[in-house]
């Protein structure tokens, strides 16, 4: 389970139990953690030579590239950089400058990625596959399954006349049939669920609630976004402008936001490539033109910023999740869901696995009584209130 989900964890003394046969690992701090990876993200830069043997085609994100994986090494570490900005901004601005100046990603064709091949399970997608055969398909659900996508999004794409929207979402009939972008996945026809929704509860919330009425919401498209085909990204150019846009009005960087902004949302959008789909620079420079960059305070640039960022990050939940804990954008509303655990408060993190408090349960309670209640609402180290 990732740090920045749930804070302190085993690092220094995980994956010894075969070795060592230490089945009990100490909790290091978050702190620690970090300062690390930071640690190891430059070293691992500075080692990588392309005077070296590589691995070549066997690589199987650069297939060798060293001049690629040093611009990911430094990438990463802008995007680590960041996440200190509210809990020690002093050490974020070293780190993010650091990795300005290493030399961070250029252009789409840096993107860190697994491709995939629509031809085994070996192979596929598998979030995709899964969606797929489990949700979509399983039991003939034909588009009445729980996996929808979410109202706030939808409404955002739509509100935007954002181009890549029938590339995200369709209804049911989009995902049988690839050809049908001016029907089922057109933007007019598109309708997120309310968060929290489900088939269960939202009989209660909406009267005139039918078995079928799920399917009349928008779900990922498996022609596309969501395809068995997608590739799974690590990280992507566009994040990078983005993190970068955000340096600049830091004054961390170049002091030109406005053109790492709109190289972000070039980047996002043209990356659909990747996707088989097909979004064109006039569509990119209309969107622009329609939504230019407002500079006008430091919160609505940051905003702009961020909600790009969030969109961007659709495959890459566990950032998308940690960025909006930093940044607080995009800005969301709460859902009181019947019984939750929060009382209506967006989770903050996520709580350790039931077997640590008993396999581990020194360390756990531990942890616990320094770092704060093992509960959704507990900050972690970095989401400084």
């Amino acid at each position: 389970f990732p740090s920045h989900d749930i804070g302190d964890i085993p690092y220094s003394e995980a994956g010894k139990g075969y070795l060592s046969s230490l089945f009990s690992p100490k909790y290091d701090k978050q702190a620690d953690i970090y300062a690390d990876l930071l640690k190891e993200l430059e070293a691992a830069g500075a080692a990588l030579s392309s005077s070296k043997t590589t691995y070549g085609t066997a690589d199987p994100i650069y297939s060798g590239d060293i001049t690629k994986w040093k611009r990911f090494a430094n990438s990463l570490m802008l995007r680590l950089g960041m996440r200190l900005t509210k809990v020690d901004a002093a050490t974020a601005q070293t780190w993010v400058k650091k990795a300005i100046a290493g030399g961070v990603m250029q252009s789409n064709d840096d993107i860190a990625k697994l491709n995939h091949q629509n031809t085994n399970d070996n192979n596929r997608n598998l979030d995709a596959n899964t969606l797929k055969t489990q949700e979509y398909d399983a039991a003939n659900l034909k588009g009445k399954a729980n996996s929808k996508l979410s109202k706030t999004f939808i409404d955002f794409l739509k509100t935007n006349d954002d181009p890549r929207l029938p590339y995200f979402a369709t209804l049911w009939q989009g995902n049988a049939d690839a050809t049908q972008l001016t029907t089922a996945s057109a933007a007019a026809v598109q309708k997120g669920l309310p968060n929290g929704y489900d088939n269960t509860t939202i009989k209660t919330l909406i009267p005139t609630w039918g078995d079928n009425s799920l399917a009349e919401y928008s779900e990922a498209n498996l022609n596309y976004v969501a395809s068995n085909s997608a590739p799974t990204p690590f990280q992507t150019y566009a994040e990078v402008e983005y993190l970068l846009a955000e340096a600049a009005l830091r004054g961390w960087g170049d002091n030109d936001a406005v053109g790492h902004y709109n190289k972000g949302v070039t980047a996002a959008m043209k990356m659909f490539s990747l996707y088989g789909a097909t979004i064109t620079d006039a569509q990119v420079s209309a969107y622009l033109t329609a939504h230019p960059y407002n500079a006008s305070t430091t919160a609505t640039q940051m905003e702009q910023i961020h909600t790009q960022y969030w969109v961007v990050n659709f495959l890459n939940s566990y950032e998308a999740y940690a960025n909006w804990r930093r940044t607080g954008y995009p800005v969301l509303t709460p859902t009181n869901y019947p019984g939750n655990e929060t009382g209506g408060v967006i989770p903050r993190r996520l709580k350790y696995p039931q077997s640590e408090s008993s396999k581990n349960a020194a360390n756990y309670n531990a942890v616990v009584a320094q770092q704060g209640a093992d509960l959704f609402t507990t900050r972690v180290w970095w989401d400084k209130q």
